[in-house]
């Protein structure tokens, strides 16, 4: 059965000097290539809901943060989250900041790493530091 949903990879870069991008094979399966690591899989999200849009979703600038929004009810007002994926690196499950922010429109890092999101063109309603984050996980690297 077909996914109708994208899924949304990446691949490390092999080293600084390394410009070439990886060679896709437009039939594999994603996570397949070497290196590659399933940041997020709007299939296995959206499972369980009758509508399902992802709204956004932003890296921190280090890669280890993603920022992300759904929306499940079709009103157009997504639920943002926070996701640590560390995990993704040593193999371990990754984890998620318990707070949500719900019902905003647009949400983004800042090249600092910080949060920053606006409910429908508002004036930045919450900023996350990096060390916001950090004490919520508990430092890592």
């Amino acid at each position: 059965m077909a996914k109708q949903y994208g899924v949304q990879c990446r691949i490390p870069v092999r080293d600084a000097d390394d410009w070439d991008p990886p060679v896709v094979d437009p039939q594999g399966a994603p996570g397949s290539m070497p290196g590659e690591q399933v940041v997020f899989d709007a299939n296995k999200e959206s499972e369980g809901h009758d509508f399902f849009r992802l709204g956004g979703l932003d890296l921190s600038k280090d890669g280890r943060w993603m920022l992300y929004g759904v929306d499940v009810a079709g009103d157009e007002r997504y639920d943002f989250r926070i996701r640590d994926l560390a995990g993704l690196e040593t193999g371990e499950p990754v984890s998620e900041l318990p707070e949500q922010f719900t019902g905003i429109g647009s949400a983004c890092f800042t090249p600092d790493g910080q949060a920053k999101y606006c409910p429908h063109g508002r004036p930045i309603a919450r900023i996350f530091t990096r060390y916001e984050l950090e004490k919520l996980f508990g430092r890592q690297g």
